[in-house]
């Protein structure tokens, strides 16, 4: 009975229950999405969402792909070892390598923010209007969207 796998028992934490593990969450992990994106606070710097909650950054780019580093720390303050990918040819990102060491976050409020913020800046920098009346607009914009 306690070989029964219906008999509502844990089965033990070995080598074997790990690899498993490992093999589900690399198997949910390796599908192909498309990448959503967001200027970054650093000029020429762009974030990459990968619509399951998780933010990259670009490590390098080789062999007509970006390679991504994420972005978040964990809660003891060490950089989240978690890599993806994005195909050049068709801009859809996978996750790849290490497991995510931080929960995801829902990032709609984050990008929302970042483009605003961002042609604020760019309107401030190329136009002679007064930086209220430029915040101003983009509120009012931003309202007519939401």
């Amino acid at each position: 009975m306690a070989d029964d796998p219906e008999c509502g028992e844990v089965p033990k934490s070995g080598p074997q229950t790990r690899l498993k593990s490992k093999i589900k969450l690399e198997q949910s992990q390796s599908t192909w999405s498309p990448v959503r994106t967001a200027p970054g606070l650093r000029p020429n710097c762009t974030i990459f969402y990968d619509g399951n909650g998780f933010a990259y950054h670009n490590h390098k780019i080789a062999n007509n792909k970006k390679y991504l580093k994420c972005t978040q720390k964990s809660i003891k303050k060490k950089p989240c070892p978690a890599r993806a990918v994005i195909r050049n040819h068709d801009n859809m990102i996978r996750h790849s390598g290490e497991p995510h060491t931080h929960k995801p976050r829902n990032y709609d409020e984050d990008l929302l923010k970042r483009n605003f913020l961002m042609k604020i800046r760019e309107r401030a920098i190329n136009e002679d209007t007064p930086n209220r009346a430029i915040f101003d607009e983009e509120i009012k914009k931003l309202v007519y969207l939401l």
